[in-house]
């Protein structure tokens, strides 16, 4: 009986004391498990974003979050595209355009890196035409002449946007351009832009009545009549540039026609 006792009073004793002992187990193995996360964040409080966050008590309690940034996707860096064009002239054209003449002052124009805009009275397919040796033909033999295609109307077209006003051997502007195209004309030269125009089309000039006391040149029989009556003075070269206003003859002079305009353009700035 008296072992009885004694071994209930040990049980008695045990169950007492283990509360004690278990919290006590539990204390230590937290307190290493806050040594451990501590030694491993001390390796990258150096990148680490402190972040307070106030509790919603009556005794406000600022705690002390050590967060890292997180890794953001970094948006794709797309830079847009300058192609440092020099200027930009504008061409115009009626119903049809010369095919020769357009293509090679076209070319002299785009590789001394000038932007060319097309403007007409229509928006329908521009058809070319082929003129040599004062002959005109639909195509050039074994041949089909590409269509034109215009990025504007003549009407649209505002003066600012460009730095020199082209007419290329187009009769057709001469007879149906009528206002939109004196306008245009017009308009550049006294806002001290670039106007060019050659063989035939030195008639728009003309027409748009800025050829008083200009030297000018083109064909001898356009020449003289635009010196009878409207007041210019012929030259007969190649190509002439009196000012802003370059003129030309036929279809042989593109490439000096071309870099007389460059040469107007870069003089107008």
């Amino acid at each position: 009986m008296k072992l009885f006792f004694t071994f209930l009073i040990f049980l008695v004793s045990i169950v007492a004391c283990s509360p004690n002992v278990v919290s006590t187990e539990v204390a230590a193995q937290q307190e290493r498990l806050v040594k451990s996360l501590d030694s491993k964040s001390s390796l990258q409080t150096s990148n680490a974003i402190p972040t307070y966050v106030e509790s919603s008590s009556e005794q406000p309690v600022k705690t002390l979050f050590l967060s890292h940034p997180t890794s953001t996707p970094t948006a794709t860096l797309v830079q847009e595209v300058d192609d440092h064009k020099l200027g930009t002239a504008l061409l115009m054209f009626g119903n049809r355009y010369d095919y020769r003449q357009y293509e090679g002052v076209r070319h002299a124009l785009e590789k001394a890196d000038y932007r060319i805009v097309i403007a007409s009275n229509t928006l329908q397919p521009i058809e070319a035409m082929y003129v040599h040796h004062g002959f005109e033909y639909s195509a050039p033999p074994s041949n089909t002449l590409p269509q034109l295609s215009a990025d504007l109307l003549l009407e649209q077209v505002q003066i600012g946007d460009y730095d020199a006003y082209v007419l290329i051997s187009d009769e057709e502007l001469v007879f149906k351009g009528g206002t939109e195209v004196n306008r245009i004309i017009r308009e550049a030269i006294e806002q001290g832009k670039v106007v060019a125009a050659n063989d035939a089309a030195v008639l728009v000039l003309g027409n748009a009545g800025i050829l008083e006391g200009v030297e000018i040149t083109s064909n001898p029989l356009i020449c003289m009549q635009l010196a009878e009556e409207d007041g210019a003075i012929c030259r007969q070269m190649t190509v002439h540039r009196d000012g802003q206003i370059v003129t030309a003859g036929p279809d042989h002079a593109s490439s000096s026609f071309a870099k007389q305009i460059i040469a107007a353009i870069q003089d107008s700035r």
